[in-house]
């Protein structure tokens, strides 16, 4: 008769109990459990990171698209209102114009005021009131360069340096040097003919 030794073992749920009375994990259980949370980690730290980043490209975008509003219709304001006057002539080149203006004060009402529009190192506005005080916008972040028309019916309709202190163009319009995705490359500010002085 053979004699067969025989080892009992014992499996309660996933356990499965040894003959020795020990249980747990074997070293290679663990380590692949390890490397397991550690890629599921990694991925969603990953994954958190990115969205992050995309929501502050969001928020930055949406900041520079309002400057830019409020900066262009700061500059249309003015352009309409402006004129030149004895005491500030209305003088233009491809990289600023100046001319006299009608501006908001402190209680909200208008005054007369110098307005200067820049297009170096960007867009930009500054409305110097007569009565002291100043306001400043940026409009866009990249420069360009401003050109002054002149009638849209004449062989030469647009110039690039308005030379008559005394008379305003039909309007001011400002190139791009480096438009960005969803901007216009040109915008045209209209003067209004018959704005006080």
């Amino acid at each position: 008769a053979s004699h067969h030794s025989v080892q009992a073992c014992t499996n309660v749920g996933a356990v499965t109990i040894a003959p020795s009375g020990r249980t747990g994990f074997t070293l290679m259980e663990v380590l692949v459990a390890l490397l397991i949370g550690g890629t599921i980690i990694s991925v969603g730290r990953t994954l958190f990171d990115s969205t992050v980043d995309a929501q502050r490209r969001l928020q930055s975008r949406v900041a520079v698209t309002a400057a830019y509003r409020a900066g262009t219709y700061e500059i249309q304001r003015a352009v309409r209102s402006g004129r030149a006057s004895d005491s500030i002539p209305f003088a233009g080149t491809a990289s600023e114009v100046s001319f006299a203006g009608w501006c908001q004060d402190a209680y909200g009402g208008m005054t007369r005021c110098a307005v200067r529009i820049s297009t170096e190192p960007f867009l930009s506005i500054t409305e110097r009131l007569l009565t002291g005080g100043k306001h400043e916008w940026v409009a866009d972040s990249v420069g360009g360069r401003l050109d002054f028309v002149v009638d849209a019916a004449s062989s030469e309709p647009t110039v690039s340096t308005w030379e008559s202190a005394s008379a305003t163009p039909s309007a001011i319009r400002w190139i791009s040097r480096r438009p960005r995705v969803g901007a216009a490359d040109t915008l045209l500010f209209e003067m209004l003919r018959s704005a006080p002085r």
